[in-house]
């Protein structure tokens, strides 16, 4: 695990209402900002592999974790 990705990983935790804050980073905005880079970034790559699927099976899949991605990016985004 890199160490950028255990920072992210750290600043996980609950927020005073015990619900998770969207990875704690309400009031890091580099670490916010940096989160949603990687996240488009895997957004863009995950389009880019979707016409290369060769299964149905990988199809799915790749479908399944760019609405996953998607809907990380929109807490992110809601987090704003």
């Amino acid at each position: 695990m890199n160490t950028r990705f255990k920072s992210i990983i750290a600043a996980v935790g609950p927020n005073s209402s015990g619900r998770c804050n969207c990875f704690g980073l309400a009031k890091r905005p580099r670490l916010r900002h940096n989160r949603m880079v990687e996240l488009v970034e895997r957004m863009l790559d995950l389009h880019k592999q979707l016409p290369k699927a060769k299964t149905p099976h990988e199809q799915e899949s790749l479908k399944r974790t760019i609405e996953a991605t998607d809907s990380q990016i929109d807490a992110l985004v809601y987090e704003l």
